[in-house]
């Protein structure tokens, strides 16, 4: 993936939505899958994407054949947003921007995930067809932990699964890919005593680009995939909505009314359902953060009756 780069002075610039990016160049992905037209990142106060869309099928008009492209981007001060645009995927000796990839109906998600990655992330044998919650506890670097043995994980709730699973351990840490990668990172299994928060604070899945511990983890009765649902995301139409208070109450709302697909926004705390006739197939699950801005969507959603 290359770029054109440069420093974003006019902090006025709109953009339509942003997500959780661990780099610059993880920036620059999330906007060509996404088919957004440019994007911006920041490190300050915390690693973000910011995205603009266009419903025009005209290429970014400050492009051009002689415009520099780069992997990467130099950061000269703490506070620095980069632009990005220009994106082209380079493969197989061909290039192909945002727009044509759009055009084409070829914009994949997340094709390099690896091939062995958990169909249902989180699902855990010891909650009968049902996938782990848990409770994060972010912290600068990790605090001494008493750890038993650390392992692979695909994401945060698949390092929890771990966790559950494993005999005496209750509490986890998560490091993630030093790389930026969001498909993989180390589980630090413990031997630490569980600390819990408020009810309202259990996720299913998480994402940070800094480490930080897993506690509190518990069984819950449905299993789903979540997928960030960007702007550019071709998603079905969700007809009516109720109040929910997490993605796991809502996927029991959409268990119980068998719907296909169901969407949840964590800022309305609402969720909305979809009946359209689905692919059969699940869309795989990343790290990512569901209490964003961004509304995330849940798939091959079932639930143990209650």
């Amino acid at each position: 993936m290359v770029f054109a780069a440069s420093e974003l002075e006019d902090l006025s610039t709109r953009f339509e939505a942003d997500a959780v990016a661990f780099s610059v160049q993880h920036c620059a992905r999330i906007c060509y899958e996404t088919a957004c037209l440019q994007a911006a990142f920041t490190r300050f106060p915390r690693p973000l994407c910011l995205l603009h869309y266009s419903n025009s099928t005209e290429e970014d008009p400050v492009c051009n054949s002689t415009a520099e492209r780069v992997d990467g981007w130099h950061f000269t001060k703490l506070n620095q947003v980069v632009r990005l645009s220009c994106l082209t995927c380079e493969k197989d000796g061909t290039t192909e921007s945002p727009m044509q990839a759009r055009r084409l109906g070829a914009v994949a998600f997340s094709q390099d995930e690896p091939s062995d990655a958990p169909l249902h992330e989180g699902l855990s044998s010891k909650c009968d067809g049902g996938r782990v919650e848990f409770q994060i506890i972010p912290v600068a670097s990790l605090p001494k932990l008493n750890i038993s043995n650390d392992v692979p994980a695909t994401t945060p709730a698949d390092c929890a699964r771990k966790c559950f699973e494993a005999e005496k351990c209750t509490t986890a840490g998560f490091i993630p890919s030093p790389s930026g990668d969001i498909s993989h990172g180390v589980c630090l299994l413990t031997s630490d005593e569980s600390v819990c928060g408020n009810q309202a604070d259990f996720v299913s899945q998480h994402a940070a680009i800094h480490p930080f511990v897993i506690s509190c983890i518990q069984c819950t009765s449905c299993v789903y995939n979540m997928r960030t649902a960007t702007p550019e995301a071709k998603l079905p139409e969700f007809k009516g909505h109720e109040e929910a208070k997490s993605a796991q109450e809502c996927a029991r709302m959409c268990a119980d009314k068998k719907c296909t697909m169901a969407k949840w926004n964590s800022g309305t705390k609402t969720c909305s359902f979809s009946y359209e006739e689905s692919s059969g197939s699940c869309s795989k699950e990343v790290a990512l953060v569901t209490d964003g801005i961004l509304p995330v969507t849940l798939d091959c959603v079932q639930c143990a009756q209650s």
